[in-house]
């Protein structure tokens, strides 16, 4: 099913409650670049990558089987 599609099928009041919540968020985010700088944000969605990566299970066993020289 596209996104599209299951929005549009979305009851009134649960679509303006998505908008208000992406309206928030949106305002977090802006409030975190204007409050923190650019370098921040960019190493928090990093860090938010790297924890999604790790919670895939071929990734950490590819990981497990490359030799670390330490």
């Amino acid at each position: 099913m596209h996104p599209r599609h299951e929005l549009a099928t979305l009851p009134e009041d649960r679509r303006a409650e998505l908008e208000t919540e992406l309206a928030n968020v949106s305002r977090a985010t802006f409030n975190a670049l204007v409050r923190r700088g650019p370098a921040r944000l960019e190493l928090v969605a990093a860090w938010r990558y790297f924890a999604r990566l790790m919670d895939n299970s071929r990734v950490v066993r590819y990981l497990a089987r490359i030799p670390f020289p330490f």
